[in-house]
């Protein structure tokens, strides 16, 4: 699953409000594979299983394995330079293997590929 995170309107009101027009879509597996799976069903990447995923109160995180962006400035991202760079291309990377081996065209994400060395700075 894919979701995309676009500001619709801003919160709190201030002198930040420059800084918060960044776009995301981030990637998410919501099943597990099943022992009925046909061989050739992609697994999801980084996926252990929903035991990993549970916390103590009994509420489930949502992991994601890829991630796309748009207007991501990395002095906002962190402070650490290129090994978030590397992060983010990795996670980028995982996104597009994703959607190749479930041959799904996904035009958000392609518009978001398309722009990130323009945006990334």
């Amino acid at each position: 699953m894919s979701v995309a995170w676009y500001p619709i309107y801003r919160i709190p009101t201030g002198p930040t409000l420059k800084d918060l027009d960044a776009c995301f879509l981030t990637f998410h597996c919501l099943a597990t594979p099943s022992k009925d799976s046909h061989p050739t069903t992609p697994a999801c990447p980084g996926f252990e299983g929903t035991g990993h995923c549970a916390t103590a109160t009994g509420r489930l995180s949502l992991p994601a394995f890829g991630l796309a962006s748009y207007k991501l400035r990395s002095s906002l991202w962190a402070s650490n330079g290129a090994p978030e760079q590397e992060s983010v291309t990795s996670l980028m990377q995982e996104a597009d293997n994703w959607l190749r081996c479930v041959q799904v065209d996904h035009p958000d994400f392609r518009f978001f590929v398309s722009h990130f060395g323009a945006t990334w700075r």
